[in-house]
């Protein structure tokens, strides 16, 4: 690595990052240039989770989406990655931080809740996605998720409800509905 790398990428510990270092740097600088660029941030992401230690690309990942401050997509990928990895707080707290910007995205609010019913907060992940089928109603993950949350909390009738919302959409497969219908009859019993 240089000093040109260096500079590209704010000082980070770049050693974590040799094996992509080009790649990296440029798809930085091009984030840098245009942070509403989601392809640029999706790309950024995916880099992150293909290098070195899973902790520390997400902390390189972090610190470009910290400097460019107020990209939703940035602290919502930050979010699915410190989700991915099990860092349920801070994903909370990144995917608070991109509703704080965009308060319309039902996956955010989705993802919200994703992270509650991980940690075990049935209560507080039943309003995130009560709030993302508000935002879309046609939105299955959402519903499914919520179908979930209400086996977890043994409410057989909303988790039904749910279930059926869920097939109504459009976007969900029938053999995903059978599948979640089973998952969710075994958990209430």
């Amino acid at each position: 690595m240089n000093s040109e790398t260096d500079q590209a990428i704010g000082g980070m510990d770049i050693e974590l990052l040799k094996c992509v270092d080009g790649v990296f740097v440029k798809q930085v600088r091009i984030v840098r240039s245009d942070p509403k660029d989601g392809w640029a941030w999706l790309r950024l992401a995916g880099l992150a989770l293909r290098t070195g230690p899973k902790s520390e690309t997400v902390d390189a990942f972090e610190s470009v989406v910290s400097e460019v401050g107020d990209s939703y997509l940035g602290w919502f990928l930050l979010g699915k990655l410190e989700d991915r990895l099990g860092f349920w707080r801070k994903a909370e707290s990144a995917y608070r931080r991109a509703i704080r910007l965009e308060r319309t995205d039902a996956a955010l609010w989705t993802s919200l809740g994703g992270v509650f019913r991980s940690e075990g907060r049935y209560h507080a992940a039943e309003r995130a996605l009560l709030r993302a089928v508000e935002l879309n109603p046609e939105y299955s993950q959402a519903w499914l998720d919520l179908a979930s949350v209400y086996s977890e909390l043994g409410d057989s009738v909303q988790c039904r409800a749910a279930l059926e919302k869920a097939y109504d959409s459009d976007s969900l497969s029938v053999a995903e509905y059978v599948r979640a219908l089973e998952r969710s009859a075994r958990a209430i019993r």
